[in-house]
């Protein structure tokens, strides 16, 4: 078996259904947190060369994941390798967690109501970008992180 063996979870923890954990290095899920349906933590990853990648052939390494104690993971949340979430953290249906998030940040999810996106989403389809997520609001002050 590969996988299962690096995975800490705190006490009072709820891992909703569907819920993936790719825990090539340490994954730590924090006292009283909360992970919605299918909420994917991936420690795991490869090279991006094609040539080194090879396939299955080729090497996996990874980051440890760390989310703190009182979050709140919505549903679909992709958190990526050598993240940390700080503790009581909520972070919104949809979102890819790409870095460090500090305690207490609320981040909105991908969907938006309203026109206000509607210019910055119509600009980036014409510039041909490929975006993950578009958030509904500011983070919080307490975000140190960006």
């Amino acid at each position: 078996m590969d996988y299962g063996y690096n995975v800490k979870v705190g006490e009072g923890a709820f891992i909703n259904f569907d819920c993936v954990i790719i825990d090539t290095c340490l994954v730590t899920i924090g006292a009283r947190t909360l992970l919605g349906p299918k909420v994917s933590l991936y420690s795991g990853t490869h090279p991006l060369d094609p040539a080194v990648r090879n396939g299955t052939e080729g090497p996996e390494s990874g980051k440890e994941i760390h989310i703190g104690e009182d979050c709140w993971l919505a549903g679909n949340v992709t958190v990526l390798p050598g993240v940390t979430i700080g503790k009581g953290a909520v972070i919104g249906a949809g979102s890819v967690v790409t870095k460090v998030r500090s305690r207490l940040l609320t981040i909105p999810g991908i969907l938006c109501e309203g026109q206000k996106w509607s210019l910055l989403i119509s600009m980036v389809a014409m510039l041909g970008c490929s975006c993950v997520s578009f958030g509904c609001g500011k983070p919080s002050e307490s975000d140190s992180q960006d």
